[in-house]
Parts: structure tokens; C-alpha cells; sequence
């Protein structure tokens, strides 16, 4: 880290922000209510709003560097705030480093980092970059053998709890029938024309980080909890009339699920080597596939 202007055209990373640290808020010798608006102490909140307002200058001016992810229990930050922490720094695409112990995580937050891994390696658009202080809105863009979707997040910065209702408008999306897959929540639904793509009540520092697609014929990849992209885990789709091939590389070994939208119910369905694969219905011709993929894995779907 050095001021920003000297570094420009002679390092090829740099850190962009104030240190994180295991505090939502600054805190000196575990005293934070003299420090609440320092900018520039350690502390979570610090660290993304440089994070966000500096976004820009990742892949532009140097790789970002957003500080280190932590997710372990021992800190005072709460499940919310890890996980808005986590979402920003894996959507604005910056390095993703880490250095909590990992033979000390309980699963579910090594499960977490996982879920980041590989990084996207692509920066998402800061949509209210000019509109708010902290800004609380980011879309980004994907696209490969599924076709084009959108990662949308939404954050509540605030101190208390806010009634959120997210539009295509809010997020420069057309008006139009859409499914949406919610990675933290780990629930799918159809969001038709003229409704909210999301509503619902964000807990103070919460985050909801949304799939996007929309509707269209044959069989939809609508999301999963293998990977924050909830796409890029995908490296072939085969869709015929009667079965459906997905090619799964998560580059490790990851237990989850898959919602995929049929046209036509299943009558079987296994991954590579034979092994099946429980489902169940949900709606609207929406499925839920759980599986285990050791790294690389076909999953096959006869209807």
C-alpha cells in the first residue's frame, strides 16, 4: 500500500483501502465508540467502502487488492457482515486472499470460501458508484455455454433491519419474466413481468446476491450453491428432447445442489460412474438436484 496517484504505472497490485479487521466498525484496544467514523482504521466496514468506490481502478490501473476474507467465528463480526464481506470482495474481482486457519473452521465457513473459488475474474459494474456514499447495488455480467445471466447483489449498510424490493429498473434490467436463483438463501423462484426481482427484510450489514435469467424454451440452468457465479461451475449444457447433459468443473470436491427448469419431469437421473442423484420438485418445472462432484462430473438427466 502507498498513496494511490505515486503507484499508478509502477506496481501491478495494491492494496485500495483501509486494513479489515475482526470489528464492523474501528476499535483500538477494544474501545470503537471514539472511533466510529475514523475512515481510515481497520475495520470491516472501511475495508469495502474502499473496496466498492475503488473498484473501478481493478484491471485498469493495477490488481486490487481488498485485504484478506475472514470468515473464522473468533472475531465480533456476525454471519451477515462475513458474508457481505465475502460477496464484495469476490464480485468487484479483485485478489481473494486468506488467512484464517483452516484446520480450525467449523465446514460451513470453509464451505463458504470454497464457494468463491475459482475466482470470477471478472469486476462487476458499481451501479450507484455516483449515488451514495457506500454504494449498495452491483451488477455483474456473465456469460458461457448456459448463455448470458446477470449477478445482481443488493446490501443494507444500514444499522437496522430494511424492507427491500429489487426491480430490473434498479439494475438497468428490461422488464420482462425472469428466474432468480438467491446464492446465501439457497432458494430459486420465477419473478414475472412488472414484479420485483426481489422483496424481502435484510438484517443490518446483510446482503442478498442474486441469479438472473430469463425465461426462455428448452431446459434452464436457474442456479446453485457450488459456486458464487452460479454458472461458471458449467462447462458443457447438451439439451435434447429426451436428456440433458451437464458438465460440471468445480476444481475440487463439492457437495450441493442444482435448480434446473425442465420441460419434461425426470425419470432418471445419475452422475458420472452410475451413481444417482436425489431430486425433488419445486415449481414452475424447477428442480432440485443434490450431488457430490469430485472435481469434474457429468450429470445425466433422462426424461
Amino acid at each position: 500500500g502507498l498513496p494511490l496517484g505515486s503507484a499508478v504505472g509502477t506496481v501491478d497490485a495494491l492494496r485500495v483501502g483501509a486494513d479489515v479487521s475482526g470489528s464492523w466498525t474501528p476499535r483500538f484496544n477494544n474501545v470503537g465508540f471514539p472511533f466510529k467514523n475514523e475512515k481510515h482504521m481497520p475495520s470491516a466496514r472501511n475495508s469495502i467502502q474502499n473496496i466498492l468506490t475503488r473498484a473501478f481502478m481493478h484491471d485498469t490501473l493495477w490488481i486490487n487488492d481488498p485485504d484478506c476474507l475472514l470468515v473464522r467465528k473468533e472475531t465480533q463480526l456476525n454471519e451477515h457482515e462475513i458474508i457481505s464481506l465475502a460477496t464484495v470482495i469476490s464480485l468487484t474481482s479483485g485478489s481473494i486472499f486468506f488467512s484464517d486457519d483452516i484446520t480450525a473452521l467449523p465446514a460451513d465457513r470453509i464451505d463458504l470460501v470454497a464457494s468463491l473459488l475459482p475466482p470470477i475474474g471478472k469486476r462487476a459494474w458499481i451501479v450507484d458508484w455516483l449515488d451514495a456514499k457506500t454504494p449498495s447495488r452491483l451488477r455483474l455480467d456473465l456469460s458461457n455455454c448456459l448463455g448470458s445471466w446477470h449477478i445482481l447483489a443488493a446490501f443494507n449498510w444500514k444499522d437496522e433491519s430494511q424492507v427491500v424490493s429489487l426491480l430490473p429498473s434498479h439494475y438497468f434490467l428490461d422488464d420482462r419474466d425472469y428466474y432468480v436463483s438467491s446464492f446465501w438463501e439457497r432458494i430459486s423462484w420465477k419473478s414475472d413481468v412488472h414484479a420485483p426481482l426481489y422483496q424481502g427484510v435484510l438484517a443490518p450489514h446483510a446482503c442478498v446476491t442474486l441469479a438472473v435469467r430469463t425465461t426462455q424454451p428448452g431446459s434452464i440452468y436457474i442456479g446453485s450453491n457450488l459456486h458464487i457465479s452460479q454458472g461458471l461451475e458449467i462447462k458443457q449444457w447438451q439439451d435434447s428432447l429426451h436428456k440433458l447433459k451437464v458438465s460440471f468443473d468445480t476444481q475440487r470436491v463439492a457437495e450441493g445442489y442444482a435448480d434446473i427448469k425442465l420441460n419434461i419431469p425426470p425419470k432418471a437421473v445419475s452422475l458420472s460412474q452410475n451413481k444417482p442423484v436425489k431430486w425433488e420438485y419445486m415449481f414452475n418445472g424447477i428442480y432440485r438436484f443434490e450431488i457430490m462432484i469430485d472435481h469434474v462430473e457429468d450429470l445425466i438427466i433422462q426424461m
